[in-house]
């Protein structure tokens, strides 16, 4: 669309020299970055500095008055971000808020939007209790005290309550009254995970909020001001609209009568509306992979296509319209910024659109690549942290790139297009074909290093995709706007239009779920620096610029094997130095357990579960991958509790698991539930070509040059006591030992092991002792009377408890604490420990400093065991 509205009075030649919009932006980008990297937190000093330089420039001649202004938009991008996120204002909300320890607050405000009932994500949510959720975005101005004193405080709360929609539902714009516990926003707590605090300061977000029951936030009829209530009318005013908007899409759906499927209709909200349906998650996550999830989100895709529409519609109608094309385009803009929610991907592209269709209006030639720039820089001032986001990079890097190489490369391969009035509808047709190709190839050769850089995939099918998805998204929007004005206007004539809409929606999600379960349609990548990812989309503009594998090129022939080169090392070269020879992470997934134990050249998971049932949608691929281990291969299930292993299916794919190691307790409740949540689990990893794998007491599982020796369960009939054991009791309990040169160091990984198992451990003649210990079941002093006296006989340094903040710093623990260093995730995030060649021990966490332990004891060395794992 951009490059329909930037005609021929677009003359990049004549003012190419002159790209003050471009440096700006750049320069203000550049200031944003440093500003945040190295935590600048004085605002005034660089803001006057930025007026200064802006005064100077004036007086300079135009290069240097270039410099100096680049300078001046370099320390207000600095001076700005400073000021937006370092420094809350005197009455907000977050002010009153801890990160950590929930508040009980008593507070009013204006709802945003609509009540949205929410559903609990991952592939084991249906095997959970499905307690109804609605999830509410609440300004609130003002917090009650006990006394009933009003005091002001201001700020966004993500509220949440335990219960299912009223029948008076409460309405955007509605003003109300809650009460609940809240908390700020939170540091990250497993790596990789991004520091939302800056993101929540810019927004002026001040936290979340857990409420019980709706009936805790009530709507009260309060005397308002002014400009409060015409915002509350505004906002009940877009919320009719777009529930009569969705009111249409739910009659199509009733009337396709067999076209379509869930999947379509989400999709068809999620084009339309911006809605986020359940539904839509697994087509989302296949359209990402495959590098087309474009389509599906409302951004600058779909806003372009609306306003091509309009120009298809108002050219049909005559020449009379022509002069106001851009004004009726930037009303449609703003009339859809009205319709959908105002994200952040949808609003970029509102002032994209609207700096552009500015420039249009004007009537004279101008620089598109400048004008580029300067939407640019009026998104920066509106959000600056946005320059850290991927919507915001692929954005303007896409756009900047087809504005210069589209055409350039069309050349090259096609030669120039003939005039549109010398040829016939099909030649025409396919002349577009060829420009879109071009325009796909571009596209996908500047994002791709920055996908792999956020998400860690390469889609090589991204261009050829996005060529058919483009043209059908375009279809798909003008039906679906068609469908939603017959469905206000004459609901009987759906029958008609419902199928033309659904059923296509259909064969593309079937179509990309085909795709997608291909073994070549993505390929998951290591971690990919911020350097490399810069150096990639630099060598991939230069192939765009010249086009040629000529031997005279050898400047890009060497930047391209100097790329490969640094790729193939970053990506191949062991995560662990030298030094290290176990490694320990304990990510923190709140009441469960997921554990990465690893050497330099293998590894394995021991749990990946949590009762946050979606930890392994995002949480633990995203970790591992900035731990540099985006391949664990092994899975290690202690016991088929969920908390241990619901994270195991949503994760498996994106971590390329190919065994699960489990012990016997596991495949007997699957047998005995074959409809329970456990055989799902094997069923479905066995269909993704996982193996299982069953040990026992004295088997062993490899760790590189290390060995895991699985000391529990022992079989029924080795047991002195032969009563049946609990789940827990059944827990695989794992010691490794790791030479170094001053002896083994041994950890102990013992899982919800309870009684029963500690105390036959116990009774050994040499109880495991170990350096460093997963302490049972998570850290629960219910289990203490026996947990304290085998700590004790273990002596561990270094314990490790995963767990939530309900089981953080009991008292009961206090015989064993002493001078152990004792890592909790609730407290400290995610934890871990190294054993050295040296045979010290270096353990640290997100929220706790790296130091040294000297170990206190040398574990004997371990018994012979010579059975291996039973398939």
């Amino acid at each position: 669309m951009l490059g329909g509205l930037a005609d021929a009075r677009s003359d990049p030649a004549d003012a190419a020299p002159q790209r003050r919009g471009l440096v700006c932006a750049g320069a203000l980008a550049a200031g944003i970055v440093g500003a945040h990297t190295l935590g600048l937190g004085a605002h005034a000093p660089f803001l006057i500095f930025a007026l200064a330089c802006c005064a100077l420039a004036w007086t300079l001649p135009r290069r240097a008055s270039q410099w100096s202004l680049a300078l001046a938009a370099a320390c207000l991008g600095a001076g700005w971000l400073a000021l937006r996120t370092q420094h809350a204002p005197h009455d907000a909300l977050e002010r009153h808020l801890d990160a950590h320890e929930p508040r009980l607050i008593h507070a009013e405000g204006v709802l945003r939007r609509d009540p949205e009932a929410t559903q609990r994500r991952g592939a084991l949510a249906r095997f959970t209790f499905p307690l109804p959720s609605v999830r509410m975005e609440v300004r609130v101005d003002t917090l009650l005290g006990g006394d009933g004193e009003r005091i002001p405080a201001r700020g966004l709360l993500y509220v949440r309550t335990d219960s299912a929609p009223r029948p008076d539902q409460l309405r955007a714009g509605d003003r109300v009254r809650l009460q609940g516990w809240a908390t700020s926003v939170a540091p990250p707590d497993n790596p990789g995970a991004p520091d939302m605090r800056a993101w929540a300061a810019q927004e002026r977000v001040a936290g979340w909020a857990r409420v019980p029951t709706q009936d805790l936030v009530q709507r009260i009829d309060a005397p308002a001001p002014a400009l409060t209530e015409a915002r509350a009318r505004f906002l009940r005013l877009r919320a009719q609209a777009r529930a009569a908007a969705g009111g249409a899409l739910d009659h199509a759906a009733g009337a396709h009568r067999g076209w379509g499927s869930p999947e379509s209709d989400a999709i068809l909200r999620a084009i339309l509306l911006g809605e986020r349906e359940h539904a839509l998650r697994d087509v989302h996550e296949t359209f990402t992979r495959l590098g087309v999830a474009h389509v599906l989100a409302v951004s600058g895709l779909h806003l372009g296509i609306a306003a091509w529409l309009l120009l298809i519609v108002l050219r049909a109608v005559g020449s009379g319209v022509m002069r106001w094309e851009a004004l009726l385009v930037a009303l449609l803009v703003l009339a859809y910024l009205f319709l959908v929610p105002v994200r952040t991907p949808i609003a970029r592209a509102a002032i994209m659109t609207l700096v552009f269709l500015g420039a249009e209006s004007t009537g004279r030639r101008y620089d598109r690549m400048n004008i580029l720039g300067w939407s640019m820089v009026l998104t920066l001032l509106w959000k600056p942290m946005d320059v850290f986001s991927p919507g915001f990079q692929l954005s303007y890097l896409c756009v900047g790139a087809l504005i210069t190489f589209t055409t350039p490369l069309r050349l090259r391969c096609f030669g120039p297009p003939p005039a549109p009035d010398t040829v016939r509808a099909p030649r025409r047709m396919w002349e577009g074909v060829k420009d879109g190709a071009c325009a796909c190839v571009v596209a996908w050769v500047v994002a791709t290093p920055v996908v792999a850089h956020h998400f860690g995939v390469i889609a090589p099918l991204g261009a050829p995709l996005s060529l058919l998805g483009v043209p059908l998204a375009a279809a798909a929007l003008a039906t679906g706007f068609l469908t939603m004005l017959v469905g206000v206007l004459a609901p009987p004539a759906l029958i008609v239009l419902a199928p033309m809409v659904h059923a296509p929606l259909t064969w593309i999600a079937h179509g990309a779920a085909w795709i997608d379960s291909a073994p070549w349609a993505a390929f998951d990548t290591p971690r990919v620096g911020a350097l490399l990812t810069v150096a990639g989309v630099l060598v991939g503009a230069a192939w765009l610029r010249s086009g040629t594998v000529r031997l005279r090129a050898w400047r890009l022939h060497a930047a391209t094997l100097l790329l490969a080169l640094w790729t193939g090392w970053s990506w191949l070269a062991p995560a662990l130095g030298r030094d290290v020879v176990l490694r320990i992470d304990m990510l923190s997934v709140g009441d469960g357990s997921c554990l990465l134990v690893r050497t330099r050249d293998d590894a394995f998971l021991w749990d990946c579960g949590s009762l946050r049932i979606s930890i392994g949608e995002e949480e633990v691929p995203r970790a591992l991958r900035a731990l540099g281990a985006h391949r664990v291969r092994r899975l290690v299930v202690s016991h088929p509790d969920l908390d241990h292993y619901s994270g195991a299916v949503d994760a498996a794919r994106r971590i390329g698991l190919r065994t699960l190691i489990v012990g016997e307790a596991f495949t007997d409740e699957a047998a005995a539930l074959p409809r329970g949540p456990v055989a799902f689990t094997l069923n479905t990893l066995t269909s993704m070509g996982v193996r299982t794998e069953i040990v026992r007491k004295g088997d062993d599982i490899p760790l590189g040059a290390l060995r895991a020796e699985v000391l529990w369960p022992s079989d029924q009939a080795t047991r002195a006591d032969t009563t049946r054991l609990s789940s827990n009791d059944e827990s695989i309990i794992l010691r490794i030992g790791a030479p170094t040169g001053a002896g083994e160091r041994v950890l102990l990984l013992t899982g919800d092991a309870e009684r029963i198992a500690l105390r036959a451990l116990l009774d050994r003649p040499d109880p495991p002792r170990a350096h460093v210990m997963e302490i049972p079941h998570h850290g629960s002093a219910a289990y203490a009377g026996i947990a304290v006296p085998f700590i004790l006989a273990a002596d561990p340094d270094v314990i490790l408890q995963s767990s939530g903040r309900s089981r953080l710093d009991d008292d009961r623990w206090a015989p064993v604490r002493g001078e152990r260093e004792w890592l909790v995730t609730a407290r400290d995030g995610a934890a871990w420990v190294e054993f050295l060649r040296d045979g010290s021990i270096r353990a640290g966490a997100m929220r706790a400093p790296a130091r040294t332990v000297t170990p206190r004891q040398t574990a004997p060395a371990p018994a012979a065991t010579g059975t291996l794992m039973h398939p």
